[in-house]
């Protein structure tokens, strides 16, 4: 059984496979003890899609070693089957980044646009032969917050609400100004680059989600989907 982990900024994605298909799957804040939580007695190998440094990935490993597990570092590559990176220099595109599109192009045979909502918003156009075209990265919605309030004297706002009208006190406004830049991204990106389909994934997908102006289709775990199929298009071609 594959061990799946996608290691970010401010979480951790993991899932146990069988034959390719996801069993189950979970979220963990990336706290002291989230090491702890990873089922590594119940896996065969690793497979580690990271973007949150070397240490952590380091880590991982060595827990993996120690178990007598294989741990495969995943990284971007110029392509993946039919799926060509769009990057200049393929290794720069993020690793979850790519996991993603492998993910996207499993479940949808036609041109495709990604949407990864998390400490980073990024997106990501496939066309319909499945070329990668390359994407936009920006501040998520929680980073332009934290990164606006620690440059202000404004504090941060409480809670989200779903309520799209404009802010009447400054934590309203920062609420819903913030959340209105990363929609009107997705907007813009999807008006330009008109495709089949439109996929959403992260951590904040449901705060964007019913302000965006496209139908897009919520998949929580494109990340890890794409890495279960990497791996098991790799097991089987060995």
């Amino acid at each position: 059984m594959n061990l799946l982990i996608d290691l970010g900024n401010s979480r951790v994605k993991w899932a146990l496979t069988g034959n390719g298909a996801i069993l189950n799957s979970t979220s963990l804040d990336r706290q002291a003890n989230w090491l702890r939580e990873l089922p590594f007695h119940r896996a065969s190998a690793v497979w580690l899609a990271n973007v949150a440094g070397p240490d952590s990935a380091d880590a991982v490993e060595q827990i993996a070693s120690q178990r007598g597990l294989v741990c495969h570092r995943l990284l971007s590559e110029p392509r993946f089957g039919n799926l060509k990176n769009g990057y200049t220099e393929p290794e720069r595109l993020g690793v979850d980044r790519w996991m993603a599109c492998i993910g996207a192009i499993s479940s949808c045979d036609a041109s495709i646009l990604v949407a990864d909502a998390g400490t980073a918003l990024t997106l990501d156009w496939i066309d319909a032969e499945q070329q990668h075209q390359g994407g936009l990265i920006t501040p998520g919605v929680a980073t332009m917050r934290h990164r606006l309030v620690g440059a202000t004297q404004l504090q941060l706002p409480a809670e989200n609400s779903m309520d799209a009208e404009l802010g009447k006190s400054p934590s309203q406004a920062i609420e819903r100004g913030t959340r209105a830049a990363a929609v009107a991204m997705i907007d813009a990106m999807a008006q330009r680059h008109a495709t089949d389909y439109r996929l959403l994934t992260g951590g904040e997908s449901e705060l964007l989600r019913p302000h965006l102006s496209h139908d897009w289709h919520t998949v929580p775990d494109l990340v890890l989907e794409g890495i279960a199929r990497y791996a098991h298009e790799l097991q089987k071609n060995r």
